[in-house]
């Protein structure tokens, strides 16, 4: 069937100066999420499953987040493996990772549909802006060793406020075929939109949209979207 890819606006400001804090224990806050993301969910076993064992792995992290330096060696030393060898409740920790960021920084609703295969079929750059490409490359395809999706599903990749400007005033981005045109002149009005935010974007795939479709979003998006009618911007 294919895999349901979607952006969404990602304040990297506040991820970095607020969020990041919060994960590490450096800042309150996280244990009320703990409580809050265990009511979204049937844990089994959920007493076994605490917070001081997520917060001890959070604190494992690279500065960024982006990458575990115990899993990459597993993958160094044997290939391609299961994020499960961490920590035996890895899909748990990975949706409350999920849930802190559309918490805190990121706004689950509205996304941009990239669908199964619509973004990267229909996007495309002009030749020789490589800057632009590896920025979409990383959106639409991640990077190795992702700790957030190593088994197809959950938090791809992200993007900067400046990098999603230098997407945005490239000028470079073009569609592959006539027939896109409309899409990606809505990407470029959505990226229009982030830009003069100063906010960045977050790319995932197959999420369950039911844990966020009632919580209140993190960004002003009345303030950010308001006038802005996109066919392929989803809301609720």
């Amino acid at each position: 069937m294919g895999d349901w890819n979607t952006l969404h606006v990602f304040d990297d400001r506040r991820f970095h100066e607020e969020t990041v804090p919060m994960l590490r224990g450096k800042k309150a806050g996280l244990e009320e999420h703990f409580s809050r993301f265990l009511e979204t969910c049937v844990v089994p076993g959920h007493r076994d499953f605490d917070f001081e064992e997520v917060l001890l792995l959070f604190r494992q992290f690279n500065a960024d987040f982006t990458r575990h330096p115990e899993y990459e060696a597993l993958v160094a030393q044997e290939g391609e493996t299961q994020f499960v060898r961490i920590h035996p409740r890895e899909f748990y920790i990975r949706r409350f990772f999920e849930f802190v960021v559309f918490a805190e920084c990121a706004s689950f609703f509205p996304h941009f549909q990239m669908g199964k295969t619509l973004f990267t079929g229909a996007v495309d750059v002009k030749q020789g802006d490589t800057a632009v490409t590896g920025l979409l490359d990383h959106l639409a395809y991640g990077y190795p060793n992702n700790p957030w999706m190593w088994d197809g599903d959950g938090i791809r990749a992200w993007v900067s406020a400046q990098d999603a400007k230098v997407m945005h005033d490239s000028g470079s981005i073009v569609p592959q075929e006539e027939e896109y045109a409309q899409y990606v002149e809505e990407f470029q009005r959505f990226l229009g939109v982030v830009t003069q935010n100063n906010l960045g974007l977050l790319s995932a795939v197959n999420l369950s949209a039911d844990r966020y479709e009632k919580s209140a979003p993190p960004l002003q998006n009345e303030k950010l979207w308001k006038g802005v009618e996109l066919k392929y911007l989803i809301w609720p």
